[in-house]
């Protein structure tokens, strides 16, 4: 796995595998910071909890939280929990 400035993460499908979607394992030890991506994203959050920030509005995530993200939004994650934030993200296209 890949070490990021707020965690880990894995590629697990690309577009180039035939499938127009990049699928990614992700771990969130601090905080994603405000960030967008240009086709969305969709969370799925399996273990951890945490703090999704977008639009000027705050929720609290956890275990089973679905987030779905529209293109070119802004957001961003904070993990709020002592176990670290796991999620598995999908993307539209390349992220």
């Amino acid at each position: 796995m890949g070490k990021t400035n707020y965690g880990r993460r894995k590629t697990l499908i690309t577009p180039q595998e035939g499938v127009n979607l990049t699928i990614r394992y992700v771990e969130v030890e601090d905080t994603v910071r405000p960030h967008q991506h240009p086709n969305g994203e969709v969370l799925f959050v399996l273990e951890g909890e945490g703090k999704f920030h977008c639009k000027g509005k705050t929720i609290k995530i956890g275990e089973g939280s679905i987030i779905v993200i529209p293109p070119e939004t802004i957001q961003h994650i904070e993990r709020t929990s002592i176990k670290t934030l796991k999620m598995i993200a999908i993307f539209p296209g390349e992220p």
